[in-house]
């Protein structure tokens, strides 16, 4: 038998796979436009490093995010490309010259959930304040950077045997 304890992941584990996973998605640059599944494992990621038995830790708009990656209640993608100046891709007067091709988070209103889906109004809200229309890896890596300060080592431990 398996018990919890024995499955929890020491912490620079946690935190080394995220950064990893980040890194893979700051990779992606502008090939593929569609991040759907890197944003989902670092954002679960996040969510695990956030879990300390205490609550979450997880800022309540990525929690919003997180959770409708798991439920798979998203419809449309959480994440918008926006083209910067990309030579034959820029639409003039949409992007100052110069300005980088960059993911960003889809406003709310423009991300479709099933009818039936809980939504907490709570998370949804921080969603709206902290995230949409925000760059994605700036405010993944920001959210990591939190959790590394704020997040116990001794809280992302396995719990001492019964």
């Amino acid at each position: 038998m398996i018990r919890r304890w024995m499955t929890l992941s020491p912490p620079d584990r946690l935190i080394g796979a995220c950064k990893t996973a980040l890194a893979r998605l700051e990779a992606t640059g502008a090939d593929p436009p569609h991040v759907f599944a890197e944003t989902g494992e670092v954002l679960f990621w996040l969510y695990a490093i956030g879990d300390t038995g205490h609550g979450n830790l997880l800022s309540p708009g990525f929690q919003w995010a997180r959770h409708q990656y798991a439920h798979g209640n998203l419809i449309t993608e959480a994440v918008e490309y926006q083209y910067g100046a990309v030579l034959g891709r820029m639409m003039l007067g949409s992007t100052p010259l110069g300005a980088p091709s960059v993911h960003r988070w889809t406003p709310r209103e423009h991300i479709g959930t099933y009818p039936k889906a809980h939504d907490r109004t709570d998370l949804a809200a921080d969603y709206d304040a902290r995230l949409a229309g925000k760059p994605v890896v700036a405010t993944l890596w920001d959210e990591l950077s939190e959790l590394v300060a704020n997040v116990n080592p001794r809280d992302l431990a396995p719990w001492p045997k019964p």
